[in-house]
């Protein structure tokens, strides 16, 4: 029987104080009530604790690499879009990326027409 290592596709390479930024954000959405944010933010806890590599470079210099799959990866992004919730501008930004991609699509199509 063949052992097969897979390794997770998406690879962080983070600073002491950027691990310790996303651990800090994943032990507060621990406490959350809401079941599946709560057991997710533990999951992702508990891996990232577990299988993340500390590296030291000779100049010193130390870093993280954590190894995710896109799920896991996407869970991060959504634990932290949850953690900075209550923070976030009363800006539409659904409006700002709609009038951006108009204003792009619009001058795509005038560049196509100026080649033609």
């Amino acid at each position: 029987m063949t052992f097969i290592n897979k390794k997770p596709p998406v690879f962080i390479k983070v600073n002491k104080k950027q691990f310790n930024t996303i651990i800090s954000i994943l032990k507060v959405n621990e406490m959350i009530e809401i079941k599946e944010i709560s057991d997710w933010s533990k999951k992702l806890l508990d891996k990232l604790l577990k299988y993340s590599v500390p590296h030291k470079e000779d100049t010193g210099f130390e870093y993280i690499n954590i190894g995710l799959y896109a799920k896991e990866a996407q869970e991060i992004i959504y634990q932290f879009l949850i953690f900075n919730s209550n923070e976030v501008a009363d800006t539409d930004y659904y409006e700002v990326l709609l009038r951006f991609r108009e204003e792009y699509l619009n001058s795509k199509k005038s560049n196509v027409q100026m080649k033609n």
